[in-house]
């Protein structure tokens, strides 16, 4: 996955948290496509996409009710329906190791999710956001 301007929403907390966690799935991505199976490594990053997703959804969530975001339900089924996913996937892993198809799922899972909520459903509550916010800051004595 490659960061690009396409993702960056001008939400700072939201952009740096998107960087962060493009930058550690590239980093085990890479491990996966270089055969280099370190399950240690993968394991650990399991336990990072675990934890920061979860700050990481909660922020974005925090975010959406204080803005009354009207796709906020939407927005959370979304993420309910990865941490229902990546729990399978995690559990598969410590189930089976590093085989290859317990590999393919996590690149599906991780990447294709991943990418898609960011570019298309974050990008979308983004730019509610940056308008609730400008007309909360003109309304602001």
């Amino acid at each position: 996955m490659e960061w690009s301007e396409k993702l960056c929403f001008g939400v700072d907390i939201i952009d740096d948290q998107h960087k962060e966690i493009i930058k550690r799935v590239n980093d085990i991505l890479d491990c996966l496509e270089n055969q280099i199976i370190d399950e240690t490594k993968i394991e650990l990053f399991l336990d990072f996409l675990a934890d920061y997703t979860m700050a990481h959804f909660t922020m974005e969530e925090k975010l959406q009710i204080k803005s009354d975001y009207p796709k906020y339900e939407e927005h959370l089924e979304e993420h309910n329906r990865f941490i229902g996913s990546f729990v399978k996937m995690r559990t598969t892993f410590m189930k089976k190791g590093s085989s290859a198809d317990s590999l393919a799922i996590i690149k599906e899972i991780v990447v294709d999710w991943l990418y898609h909520h960011i570019a298309v459903v974050d990008s979308e509550f983004a730019e509610y956001y940056l308008v609730w916010k400008k007309t909360q800051q003109l309304t602001q004595p």
